[in-house]
């Protein structure tokens, strides 16, 4: 599949997070342009506060960090 969308033959585990870490830098860099500050890089609020009800992670809850924007 990433084939397909990239017209790569081939990609070890290393350059697919590259690639993903420079999405991830590029969808940062619009969204500061766009007047995004640091108080509105979180994770959505039902991350926060539903833990998940199955597989590995079920009824563990992430808490939001301890800092101020």
């Amino acid at each position: 599949m990433y084939r397909m969308v990239t017209g790569w033959d081939s990609c070890d585990a290393g350059e697919l997070r590259r690639a993903a870490a420079h999405i991830a830098d590029l969808k940062k860099a619009y969204n500061q342009r766009w007047g995004w500050r640091r108080a509105d890089d979180t994770l959505p609020t039902g991350t926060l506060t539903e833990p998940p009800t199955d597989g590995a992670a079920a009824g563990v809850g992430l808490t939001p960090p301890n800092r101020t924007a």
